[in-house]
């Protein structure tokens, strides 16, 4: 889970390809299903916020990381190079840059 400036909690579903937010304000769950654009299943792990509120997660399949914006309902993803890599720890550093684990590495994400 992350929270964001906004005091909204993410989180994202393993199986169901589901990435999830408590509003902390009205204590509303809200979810919604991450597009299959690259495949099936999402197999959605770690979730980081921006200071911009974009929320970052790991799809383990199909080796993506991917990156919504709730001000504009927007997905944009980002194919990690060795397909087997199967992305599923993120962070982000002082500067904003994005760091993720796979199976295999460890990678950086300049978007």
């Amino acid at each position: 889970m992350s929270s964001d400036t906004k005091g909204r909690l993410w989180f994202t579903e393993l199986m169901s390809g589901t990435l999830g937010m408590i509003d902390t304000a009205t204590n509303q769950v809200v979810e919604r299903a991450v597009p299959t654009k690259l495949g099936q299943p999402a197999a959605l792990y770690t979730v980081v916020t921006t200071r911009e509120n974009a929320v970052w997660f790991a799809s383990n399949n199909p080796s993506a990381l991917i990156r919504y914006e709730p001000a504009s309902n927007t997905y944009t993803f980002y194919q990690v190079p060795d397909p087997s890599a199967a992305p599923y720890g993120l962070m982000l550093d002082p500067t904003g840059q994005l760091w993720f684990t796979s199976i295999s590495s460890i990678g950086e994400l300049t978007p």
